[in-house]
C-alpha cells in the first residue's frame, strides 16, 4: 500500500473515530477479530430456571405463596437470556442491600439449590447474613416436662402422633411428608425435605416407650402443610409453644443433656455444626447449665 494513502486512510478513520466518540455511538465490534463460536451448546438461564422450577415444584409440596416469596421472588431477577455463570447469581444476591438481612438469606438458599440443580459452583459464603444477639427475637424452650405434659393437650390422635414424632426426633414439620419406617423404631429416616435425606436416633430413647411410639403407631393427618397446619393446631389446643421449639429442645437436650457429640447431632438435625452453635446454643437455659456443672464428669 502506498505510505502516503495510507497515512491518509488512518487519518480519516481517526477522525470518523473521533466524530463517533463525540456522539457517544463508537462500537468495537467492526474493528475486533472473532473467531466461530459454537453456540449450540451454551446453556442459558431462562432454559435452566424453567427446568429447575419444574423439578423443584414436582419433589417439594409447595404452596403457591411460598414458592412465589421464597423462590420465585429471586428467580425471576436472573436474566433469562444469559449464559449460565455463577457471576449471574452473585450479582443478585449483590443487589440485595446487606440491611434487608430476610430477603438477603432467602436469595441465598433459593439462589444456592437452583446452583446445586445446575451442576454450578458458587461461593455465596461472603454475603452470607451475619446475625447479632439483637436479631434474636426472645424464645423460651420448653422444658422436657413441659413437653411429655404437653402432648395430651392435642386430642387428635393423628396429630399426636405429628407431635411426639417432632419432639423425639427433632424433626422439621414438614419432613412428616418424607418418612421412610424401614429402620423404625429405633432410627427415624428422612428421605428429602430441606436439606436431604439423613437417618436420626431418639433422644431420648426411652420417651418412644413413654409415647407409645411403635411402626403400627405412625398414623398422620394427610395435610399439604404440616408446618402451617400444626401451628394452627398447637395454638387452638393451647400448647404453650411453638412446633419448631420441639426442634430446638431436642437439639439442646441432645448436647447439653445426653451429650451427643457436635458433629453427630448437627448431622441428625441436617445441618453444619457452625449453623448448630449459632442457632441453639443462644437458648441454652442457665438451669441446664446448671444440671450438666453439678453432675459428675
Amino acid at each position: 500500500m502506498n505510505p502516503i494513502f495510507s497515512v491518509r486512510f488512518a487519518e480519516a478513520k481517526a477522525r470518523e473515530v473521533s466524530g463517533l466518540l463525540l456522539a457517544s455511538a463508537f462500537n468495537w465490534e467492526p474493528y475486533l477479530r472473532h473467531e466461530k463460536v459454537d453456540k449450540s451448546n451454551i446453556k442459558l438461564w431462562g432454559e435452566i430456571v424453567a427446568e429447575f422450577s419444574a423439578w423443584y415444584k414436582t419433589k417439594h409440596d409447595l404452596k403457591d405463596k411460598t414458592w412465589k416469596n421464597s423462590y420465585h421472588e429471586y428467580l425471576r431477577r436472573i436474566p433469562a437470556d444469559e449464559p449460565v455463570s455463577a457471576d449471574s447469581l452473585v450479582k443478585i444476591v449483590q443487589d440485595i442491600a446487606p440491611t434487608a438481612k430476610r430477603s438477603r438469606e432467602l436469595a441465598i438458599l433459593s439462589l444456592s439449590t437452583l446452583a446445586k440443580f445446575a451442576d454450578l459452583q458458587v461461593d455465596f459464603e461472603p454475603y452470607k447474613v451475619r446475625r447479632s444477639l439483637q436479631d434474636k427475637k426472645p424464645r423460651i424452650i420448653p422444658t422436657d416436662e413441659v413437653i411429655l405434659a404437653s402432648v395430651s393437650l392435642l386430642k387428635n390422635p393423628q396429630w399426636q402422633c405429628a407431635y411426639k414424632l417432632l419432639a423425639c426426633y427433632g424433626l422439621r414439620p414438614h419432613e412428616l411428608h418424607y418418612l421412610d419406617l424401614s429402620e423404625f423404631p429405633p432410627v427415624l429416616k428422612i428421605t428429602d425435605g430441606k436439606t436431604g435425606g439423613r437417618r436420626i436416633y431418639p433422644i431420648p430413647q426411652d420417651w418412644l416407650e413413654i409415647f407409645g411410639l411403635d411402626a403400627s403407631a405412625i398414623a398422620l393427618p394427610e395435610v399439604k402443610d404440616f408446618g402451617e397446619q400444626m401451628s394452627r393446631n398447637f395454638a387452638a389446643a393451647k400448647v404453650p409453644f411453638v412446633p419448631y421449639d420441639l426442634r430446638h429442645a431436642y437439639a439442646i437436650r441432645g448436647t447439653v443433656t445426653h451429650r451427643v457429640p457436635l458433629p453427630v447431632i448437627s448431622k441428625m438435625l441436617g445441618h453444619s455444626p457452625s449453623q448448630h452453635l449459632n442457632t441453639y446454643n443462644y437458648w441454652i437455659s442457665q438451669s441446664q447449665i446448671d444440671d450438666v456443672m453439678r453432675s459428675p464428669q
